[in-house]
């Protein structure tokens, strides 16, 4: 029939389905994410011109692999054939790498504050997290025996992770003070230190905060099933 939506257009093909909402919003956002970091370098490329010194070219590249992350997450979303292990675990220990890379040149050469490289770093981390999560990856130290993932586990590992930063932002704030001056090595990798512990730490309780959300959302979810198997019974019986 001509208004079956299932029949093939005058090329052959099989019209394409609609993204869901709940994934279309999130794939647009990191969409979104990468062309601002585009954006943003192309920028500052134009404002200060192109330089030849090995910090610019790495920052070059861990601006590129921050920008890829966040296509590469967007494609996962909307093609579920592309959630293959292999591709997942290769981009994220790709990007991350050269995120730690980009970190190691500056501390070792470059000047400033490091709270940009601290935000690239921890969000090469939760990207790459991300990222092997939808291709498949889950830690068997959070996944109940029947399948389904034991949110008590995973909060109290995320708590822990939190506590743990926590402690590390102190030592390397107190270490910071100790630091002979901005110029150092040392001090670099002290405000690096720093910045990113306070960054992971923040992750860590929104992580906690999203999972309380989801176990609520499937024990909400539980409930309702029961009250429907409930009523379906009591009408079965009259």
């Amino acid at each position: 029939m001509a208004d079956d939506r299932r029949v093939a257009d005058r090329s052959g093909r099989l019209p394409r389905e609609r993204l869901p909402r709940e994934l279309a919003v999130p794939a647009t956002v990191l969409v979104a994410y990468s062309a601002v970091r585009v954006a943003a370098l192309l920028w500052g490329i134009a404002r200060g011109g192109s330089s030849t010194t090995v910090l610019a070219w790495i920052d070059v590249a861990g601006n590129l692999a921050a920008a890829g992350q966040g296509l590469v997450a967007a494609l996962l979303l909307a093609r579920p054939v592309l959630r293959r292990p292999v591709l997942g675990w290769s981009i994220a220990g790709a990007t991350v790498g050269v995120a730690l890379l980009d970190t190691a040149v500056w501390m070792a050469v470059g000047s400033g504050q490091g709270i940009a490289r601290a935000r690239d770093v921890v969000l090469a981390v939760a990207f790459a997290t991300g990222i092997v999560i939808l291709t498949g990856w889950r830690p068997q130290w959070a996944v109940h025996h029947t399948g389904a993932v034991n949110w008590t586990r995973l909060r109290r590992a995320l708590a822990i992770v939190a506590g743990g930063t926590a402690l590390v932002a102190i030592v390397a704030g107190v270490a910071r003070l100790a630091a002979s001056g901005p110029a150092g090595v040392w001090y670099r990798a002290t405000a690096l230190l720093l910045s990113s512990a306070s960054l992971m730490v923040v992750v860590a309780l929104l992580a906690i905060a999203l999972t309380i959300g989801e176990q609520r959302a499937e024990a909400n979810e539980e409930r309702l099933r029961q009250l429907a198997e409930a009523q379906r019974a009591y009408h079965d019986d009259r």
